[in-house]
């Protein structure tokens, strides 16, 4: 493999890392190639789980998510996906509006439901997921901090459903 593969991926999960997420968002940006949409999960537990079982099952859990998002977002589909943290990836979408990002993180929802992974625990894992459809008013700043909040959301609404 190359040094230039080696540093823009994910060791783990093969996909790309942070670096690469960022300068997509700045290349269809600059490009005016608006809308396009940007999606972040975040993986609920994880650090728990490692930290109590081990970094093996954790990595599984993770290794699961990648695989999700590479049969939802082929290479053909243009899509960016990357892990941008320990427990976080993201995807960017060329062309997706509200609607087009709204329908993937459903898709996202449905199939990771779907794969029925549980954790050590025999609990399922949860995956809170944001969106946010960018157009020309929208900069790097503004968009994952906003991103951030409705992941964050999203997690708040998980915890409230699972105690109900």
């Amino acid at each position: 493999m190359s040094l230039h593969y080696d540093s823009s991926r994910d060791v783990l999960t093969g996909l790309y890392s942070r670096a690469r997420i960022r300068s997509d968002f700045v290349r269809l940006n600059f490009a005016h190639r608006w809308p396009f949409s940007v999606i972040v999960t975040d993986v609920l537990g994880l650090k728990s789980l490692n930290d109590e079982y081990s970094h093996q099952s954790g990595d599984e859990i993770l290794c699961a998510v990648a695989l999700v998002l590479k049969q939802l977002f082929p290479a053909d589909s243009h899509a960016t996906l990357a892990r941008i943290g320990d427990d976080e990836f993201a995807v960017i979408i060329p062309g997706a509006n509200e609607q087009a990002a709204a329908e993937a993180v459903s898709r996202i929802r449905t199939e990771w439901a779907a794969t029925k992974v549980a954790s050590v625990t025999g609990q399922p894992v949860q995956l809170a997921i944001g969106a946010v459809t960018c157009d020309r008013s929208t900069n790097a700043l503004e968009l994952w901090s906003l991103i951030d909040a409705r992941v964050y959301a999203d997690k708040r609404a998980l915890r409230k459903t699972s105690r109900e």
